[in-house]
Formats: C-alpha cells, structure tokens, sequence
C-alpha cells in the first residue's frame, strides 16, 4: 500500500532519489555499511524497486538483507524468489537463490518448505539430481509428523517422479506402524468418470486394506461404532472411556459452540477432536 500511494501521488521516485542521495553505500552496493547505518533505508530501496520492476537493481539490497537478517523470513524469501526469477536469464543465479534459501533454513530447521523450494529452485534449470538433496531431507525436520513424509511425496509426485513419492509413502507406513495410510494417495480411487458416467468402485486393494485395518480393530473391541453425538457417544466422550474422535475440522469449532472445549480435550491424555467421521477410540 505505502508504494502504490507515493506512485498514485507521484513521491515514489522523489523519495527514492532522497534515500539514495542520504546513503549512498546503498548506491555503491556497499551494503554492510549502508545496512550498519540504516537498514530502513536498504529495505525501502529495495522493495521499492522492487515494486518498479527494477528487478535488477532490488536483488542485491534484497539479498545483503537477507543476509544480515537470516531469520526475517519477508527477507530471504523475498531475497530468494528475485533470483530465482533473474536465474532465467543468468544461470548463476540459482546459486544465489539456494544459497539465500539454505541460510533461511538454518535458521527455520523444522520448516521442510523452505527444502522444498530449495529443490525446486534447482529443478527449475533439470538440475534433478541436486534437487533430490533437498527433497530427501524433508521429512527429517519433522520426523515425528506423517505429514512431513507426504510433503516429501507430494513433491515427488509433482516432477512425475512416481516411484520416489510412494517409496515416502512406504517409508511413512513402516514409521508409524501403520500400512493404510496414504491409502487415497497411493492409488485407492473410489469414484472416476468414464464413458460419460460415474463409475463407483470401493473394493480396490488400497481401499480394502483401509476396511481390513479398521475391521481388525473393532474385531479388538478398541473402536465404537456408535451413532454421532447421540446421548451415549457424547456421555462417552464425557467420562473419558472414550479417547479420540474422527471429524472434519468444522467438529472443533463446533464443539467450542457447544461449550465442550474445557470438557473433551482438556486433563485427559488423548482426547481430542480427531479428523475425518464417526468412528471413536475406546479407553483400554
């Protein structure tokens, strides 16, 4: 908003010229003396030009914050993505780009985006076998998170590189005892189009080890299958015999609006509201 007004109200060249004539290391490119003495003006120079288009002649100031300001993630991804972009004429700037990422990352080890756009930078030139350093590394900064191993696949799965997103989809399986996961992003597809009608199918392999899984545990006794918020799923949930519930997300807000936040979810381990519908844990 601030450039557009001083465009719309013709200061924005003014008071670019004004910050250049009082530094004028930011014009030097001296920029650990401009930065040291003003970082306010480096940061207006460069998103300024930056929002002229001058793209050019934003990267370097956008890059010496960056590096001066690892942390700061308006900077280095900022920083990041104008050399990406200037990459397609000077391949030399896909070093700059990933190194700017790489200094961002250390300072945001858990964040497996940063790696993934680290790789994408380098996918951007077929440079495959180096992106594959960073795509790899993904699901260590949350290793704990099944999420972080089907960013890993996702990302895989994106550049066709099909056999590597479900090798991260078999690792995830392995690591979380668990084989159905993924079952959708693996293959099981229960609905499709074909000679211009639905064709409904929930008998494929994926899909039935997902059944055979939940079979098995309420074969073991360790689920309920109990009419939603009827009078004894909610007396379940209550008393603490019953200890993770599967919703969509609405069912938090929901629950909230019900005035159960203190209730379910609060000073009994593993109650929660869960994630997708209708099926509850037992207490053992």
């Amino acid at each position: 908003m601030l450039f557009e007004q001083l465009s719309q109200q013709g200061q924005l060249y003014p008071e670019l010229a004004e910050i250049r004539t009082a530094n004028p290391a930011v014009v030097n490119g001296q920029f650990d003396q401009a930065l040291a003495a003003n970082p306010a003006a480096v940061q207006f120079a460069a998103e300024a030009e930056a929002w002229l288009s001058h793209f050019e002649a934003a990267a370097p100031a956008a890059r010496a914050l960056a590096v001066a300001y690892p942390g700061r993630r308006e900077f280095t991804g900022k920083a990041s993505a104008l050399y990406r972009s200037l990459a397609a004429y000077d391949p030399r700037n896909t070093e700059i780009a990933v190194s700017i990422s790489a200094r961002e990352q250390s300072a945001n080890p858990r964040e497996a985006g940063i790696l993934a756009r680290m790789g994408d930078i380098l996918a951007d030139r077929e440079l495959f076998t180096r992106a594959r350093v960073y795509w790899e590394r993904m699901p260590a900064t949350q290793p704990g998170n099944p999420e972080a191993y089907l960013d890993a696949a996702t990302v895989y799965w994106d550049y066709y590189r099909y056999n590597d997103a479900l090798r991260w989809i078999a690792t995830a399986r392995k690591q979380f005892d668990d084989p159905t996961r993924f079952a959708w992003q693996a293959g099981g597809q229960w609905y499709r189009t074909a000679d211009d009608t639905w064709r409904i199918d929930m008998t494929d392999a994926p899909t039935r080890k997902v059944a055979g899984y939940w079979q098995r545990l309420v074969d073991q006794d360790l689920v309920r299958v109990e009419p939603v918020d009827s009078q004894q799923w909610r007396a379940h949930l209550r008393s603490g015999e019953t200890v993770g519930y599967m919703a969509g997300a609405w069912a938090a807000g929901a629950w909230a609006a019900d005035g159960w936040g203190e209730t379910v979810g609060a000073g009994r381990e593993g109650e929660t509201a869960g994630r997708q519908a209708g099926v509850a844990w037992r207490t053992t």
